[in-house]
């Protein structure tokens, strides 16, 4: 097959991702080292600009968009729980409210229970709970005392130290993994 074919049949070829985009362009990049006429050459060079410039750049545009698309549902998301968190807290309190109110309609009947036909309210008496007024004036024998020494290491001076080339046992600099970002 010549590389005139060849060029043609890889400029053809359907390139729906950008997987087969980088192998589409990885392929034209050998053929171009292996062309034998600077004709061959400019052809293969231009289909390179051609997808640099058209299909990876509206590859890279979709994946933007498609960031963009999430972003907007976790805020809208992020929006509706909002919402959903103060409807609870108003239902929450409504609920107190019937509460109170049942409260004081038993302490008016001097009833104890309330009985309908599936429900079944009682008035409970309150329950003793522990409140501290003043830990210092505790004694001894009701308080546990924890010391304790913590080193806390100050990463900032570390890494301006490190960076500075000046040495700092006990600690480096690491290279994280690559990542990618999309704006």
């Amino acid at each position: 097959m010549s590389n005139k074919v060849a060029v043609m049949d890889a400029v053809e070829r359907p390139r729906n991702t950008i997987l087969s985009i980088a192998d589409h362009i990885w392929e034209l990049a050998l053929m171009r080292e292996d062309a034998k006429t600077e004709e061959e050459k400019e052809a293969i060079q231009e289909e390179l600009w051609r997808i640099g410039d058209n299909e990876l750049a509206l590859k890279v545009d979709g994946f933007g968009a498609f960031k963009r698309k999430i972003e907007a549902q976790d805020s809208w998301l992020a929006g509706e729980a909002a919402v959903c968190q103060r409807s609870r807290k108003r239902l929450e309190a409504a609920l107190e409210n019937v509460r109170n109110l049942l409260l004081y309609v038993m302490v008016k009947l001097d009833a104890k229970v309330l009985e309908g036909r599936a429900t079944k309210i009682t008035k409970c008496e309150g329950r003793e709970t522990l409140k501290i007024d003043d830990i210092n004036l505790l004694p001894p024998e009701y308080v546990n005392e924890i010391t304790t020494v913590a080193r806390i290491p100050m990463k900032d001076a570390i890494e301006r130290a490190l960076k500075a080339k000046i040495e700092v046992p006990g600690a480096h600099l690491e290279k994280g993994e690559a990542f990618i970002q999309i704006r």
